[in-house]
């Protein structure tokens, strides 16, 4: 499913959009406290919840940009490759964080900072922009891009996501 493929009819009404990478990090971190899902078009308000729930819970945050599958990997070549789009809406979620950083961090925030004002550009010429495309998804590459248009974080309860209360 497309994310431009939703209209105004399907509001208020519940999908499962499937990613076997986002479920395979999913499955891995299902034990930690709070389980957010994050990218530019929520950061901000994926970083207040998380600054929320790290000073209730008293615990720290990771933030894992979860990368993509390779279509063309090679044999013997690690399917998974970083993406740009997830690092920078790790960046972006990271300068909103309170408390210190980790070094690993600091980069990723770097990154945002020196890329902020051209993020759309460098997501429509990265390799997963031109992939998506090639396949005729242009819209949903532009939509993906932009930064904090939405306030919904999804959280993980009970084995699904559901919409976190701020």
């Amino acid at each position: 499913m497309s994310p431009m493929s939703f209209t105004y009819a399907d509001k208020g009404q519940r999908f499962v959009m499937c990613s076997l990478n986002g479920a395979a990090c999913t499955w891995i971190a299902s034990n930690v406290p709070a389980l957010l899902i994050g990218c530019p078009l929520n950061a901000s308000a994926t970083a207040n919840k998380a600054n929320l729930l790290k000073n209730k819970l008293g615990t720290n945050i990771t933030v894992v940009p979860c990368g993509e599958k390779w279509l063309d990997a090679l044999e013997n070549e690690n399917e998974l490759r970083p993406s740009i789009e997830d690092y920078l809406g790790a960046g972006i979620i990271l300068s909103k964080l309170t408390g210190s950083k980790s070094p690993e961090a600091e980069v990723c925030i770097g990154a945002y900072e020196y890329s902020k004002d051209k993020i759309s550009e460098l997501i429509w010429d990265s390799a997963s922009g031109r992939e998506l495309r090639e396949r005729g998804y242009e819209q949903d590459v532009l939509h993906c891009s932009q930064c904090d248009i939405t306030t919904t974080v999804p959280i993980l309860r009970e084995y699904k996501f559901i919409r976190s209360s701020l």
